[in-house]
């Protein structure tokens, strides 16, 4: 495993399952608490994620170019 990625572990395998990078934990823009944040869309300025964690703080926009390719290479894979 990869200390920088995160992971679900299936106690049934006992494998981990690495989560794509649909799910981050990141700090709050305004202020220091780390929540877990979810992609959401893509915007023109860059990727959308939502948390459940604050009300004020619900949302962010960064560019992520590890999102677009990711994104990039599923809809190339399902056109072919």
């Amino acid at each position: 495993m990869d200390a920088n990625e995160l992971y679900c572990y299936d106690v049934v395998t006992r494998r981990p399952l690495q989560l794509l990078h649909f799910v981050r934990m990141l700090s709050a823009p305004e202020s220091e608490e780390v929540a877990c944040y979810f992609y959401n869309r893509l915007e023109n300025t860059g990727v959308r994620w939502v948390s459940y964690h604050f009300e004020k703080e619900a949302e962010r926009i960064e560019p992520d170019s590890s999102v677009i390719k990711l994104i990039n290479e599923v809809e190339e894979d399902g056109a072919a």
